[in-house]
């Protein structure tokens, strides 16, 4: 059981000194007063590195690019939903569908090995979340992640 808001500052600062191109905007709009999460922190924090990485790489060469997380509470559901977006390239339909799939990657060859998205969703499931994404080629890309709250 851990503070949401807490991990994704931490994360922040760590992209932010080793890898964040200098106009990125990167914003967290975390609520105060979330219920803490339960899962596994280190795992979870895998699944937000492979998203900001995958966001990273869409945004990289825009003249503004934008990276937003924020979160709301899901009380009926005890989740919390996690949305973390992009105003980058976005992905076709094709690749999208297929984002997932382990070993695929529409990147050039040797440009990574197309593990990230399907480890990111496999370790959202075994923590009891879910992973979507939404994107639309030119608008960017949403991944929307779901994880569950600790109830009191």
């Amino acid at each position: 059981i851990w503070d949401l808001a807490a991990l994704l500052a931490d994360i922040r600062r760590a992209w932010h000194e080793k890898e964040m191109p200098a106009a990125t905007e990167f914003r967290l709009e975390i609520p105060a007063g979330l219920p803490p999460v339960r899962a596994d922190a280190d795992q979870v924090r895998i699944v937000f590195d492979e998203l900001i990485r995958n966001a990273l790489e869409a945004i990289r060469g825009l003249q503004a690019p934008d990276l937003v997380i924020n979160c709301l509470p899901d009380v009926a559901d005890e989740k919390l939903v996690i949305r973390v977006q992009d105003n980058g390239c976005g992905m076709i339909p094709e690749v999208l569908e297929r984002a997932f799939t382990p070993f695929y990657s529409h990147r050039p060859a040797g440009r990574g090995r197309g593990l990230g998205l399907s480890r990111a969703a496999r370790l959202a499931e075994i923590n009891g979340g879910r992973l979507r994404l939404f994107s639309r080629p030119g608008e960017g890309t949403q991944a929307i992640l779901e994880l569950p709250a600790a109830s009191d």
